[in-house]
């Protein structure tokens, strides 16, 4: 099976779950997800290697998050998409650059680059849910715009972090041939976005308006899914 379907597999049976109201489970959905994607390439035979290899080269793709998302399109960008995008990404066997507005391009293999969209749904509903929620609970009123967003960067910074970590892990406990083909794609990956955008920089640092809501996303990125934590339910409205 591909690990685009055992990741949807991993999807629907955290959906049918949570509809049970089996919490628990639903709160491992991060975390299996992503030593899902890891083990993959760790765990692949040298011909499953040779293979991927030939039927998947690495290219470049632009999306648009908002797209992704079902969100109507605007002229600025969100600041706290593109920190989750690369925290995705970047764990993921992948690079990913803004080109303007929610609008990027995506350099990796096409089974990489699917896998990370779907996680990239689900944690963006997380945060777009969660965020409105604490400031309704809060009942702010003139700071609930700069709450909601801060939260959001929060939230994203969070699962960063945490997603960092648990690269750190997983590589620790692999066996050298794995690791040396994690070098090599990751390898591949880097030429081929340097190839595209060889003038690319670093982007700058961003900070939060609100640091009341910065600290609750981040408190909440901490928790939600990976490694345990509160259940999503899904809404974005």
């Amino acid at each position: 099976m591909e690990i685009v379907d055992l990741l949807n597999k991993l999807i629907n049976s955290e959906r049918s779950e949570r509809e049970l109201g089996n919490v628990a489970a639903a709160e491992t959905f991060a975390a299996k997800a992503q030593e899902l994607l890891f083990k993959h390439k760790l765990t692949m035979t040298d011909l499953d290697y040779a293979a991927e290899e030939a039927d998947e080269p690495v290219v470049g793709e632009v999306f648009s998050a908002e797209e992704l998302l079902d969100m109507p399109p605007k002229s600025s960008k969100d600041t706290w998409l593109g920190v989750l995008l690369n925290a995705l990404y970047k764990s993921n066997f992948c690079k990913v650059i803004r080109n303007r507005g929610n609008n990027y391009t995506v350099v990796g293999r096409l089974s990489d680059r699917n896998a990370v969209s779907m996680l990239f749904v689900y944690l963006s509903k997380a945060a777009m849910e969660m965020s409105k929620q604490a400031a309704n609970d809060r009942a702010l009123d003139g700071s609930r715009r700069s709450f909601i967003t801060s939260f959001k960067l929060g939230f994203a910074s969070a699962i960063g972090d945490r997603l960092r970590v648990t690269t750190q892990e997983l590589k620790a406990g692999a066996q050298e041939q794995g690791l040396m083909r994690i070098d090599q794609l990751e390898k591949k990956v880097s030429d081929k976005f340097r190839d595209m955008f060889p003038h690319a920089t670093s982007g700058r640092s961003v900070s939060a308006k609100n640091y009341s809501g910065f600290s609750a996303g981040k408190a909440y990125g901490h928790a939600v899914g990976i490694g345990g934590g509160p259940r999503l339910t899904g809404r974005t409205s």
